[in-house]
């Protein structure tokens, strides 16, 4: 368990307490973006993603899941409760979690800025350090219901470079997806 502060904590996920937080999971992301429950509990039964609640005076209010990957941390899902959107909460964790990790390079993926939510999203990471890519990174498949998805990268502290983006993209497409 890590505390944000005296009445926040972030708590490592198991298969027990994963029910919880499956609903917030699951009314955040599109079915194209969601693993099944199978996959991510074999992942984290296999050590390769790690699963974390977020919790303020013991009620979860949100989740992340990432990787640590070759020499970068990848964020595969960060998703606030719809109740505490907008309170602060999500900055302040997220400004956490990359002060845990501030000695890493954090990746994670955005959808295309084609709609107002997506540009929400984007310009929420980037109020948290977060810089945008502009690079194009298709994310394949990763359920039997959907096919590839256009993403962005966005990294913090710093933008990724050409050469850096095809290395991360690289390392992505091998650890986490799976393709050769």
């Amino acid at each position: 368990m890590i505390i944000l502060k005296e009445n926040t904590k972030m708590i490592q996920i198991t298969e027990g307490n994963f029910q919880e937080l499956w609903e917030i999971y699951s009314y955040s992301f599109p079915l194209s973006e969601q693993r099944t429950k199978d996959d991510i509990l074999q992942l984290i039964e296999e050590g390769e993603l790690s699963f974390h609640g977020i919790y303020e005076d013991d009620k979860l209010y949100g989740l992340i899941a990432y990787r640590q990957l070759s020499n970068f941390i990848y964020i595969e899902y960060y998703a606030m409760a719809d109740s505490v959107r907008g309170t602060g909460l999500g900055t302040r964790f997220l400004n956490f979690f990359t002060q845990q990790f501030r000695h890493y390079c954090i990746v994670l993926e955005v959808e295309k800025p084609t709609s107002e939510i997506n540009k929400k999203r984007i310009t929420f990471y980037e109020r948290c350090g977060f810089k945008f890519n502009q690079n194009e990174f298709e994310q394949p498949a990763i359920n039997s219901e959907s096919g590839p998805v256009p993403m962005n990268l966005m990294s913090w502290p710093i933008q990724i470079e050409d050469t850096g983006f095809e290395m991360v993209k690289d390392i992505l497409y091998k650890r986490v997806y799976h393709l050769v």
